[in-house]
């Protein structure tokens, strides 16, 4: 089972930031909580903008779940997120960065 990944606000500026580690399994699903105060940018990779979340705003992928062992389209093993500020740096609250169903976790 993957651990729940956060960044407070503190630590996310202009240049991307890994929110926690990297996975250590491919996962089903995901979710995305921005509860800073500002609007911010999130990555796959640290160098191409992705998607971007206002503040107190989540974002829930479900790529794969009713699907078998065998067929495709996970998050990746070893896929990080990164978060960079958009407008302005936050002031207050955190990212944080939620994986279910990993492969070979049983979740």
């Amino acid at each position: 089972m993957e651990p729940l990944r956060s960044l407070a606000f503190g630590s996310i500026g202009a240049a991307y930031v890994s929110v926690g580690t990297s996975l250590s399994a491919a996962a089903r699903s995901f979710l995305v909580q921005n509860l800073t105060d500002v609007t911010l940018i999130f990555s796959w990779g640290e160098d191409i903008d992705n998607f971007v979340l206002p503040t107190n705003t989540q974002f829930v992928y479900d790529s794969s779940s009713n699907k078998t062992h065998t067929e495709e389209n996970l998050l990746a093993e070893r896929t990080a997120l990164f978060v960079k500020q958009d407008l302005a740096a936050p002031t207050s609250g955190s990212v944080y960065f939620s994986v279910f169903g990993s492969e070979g976790s049983g979740t």
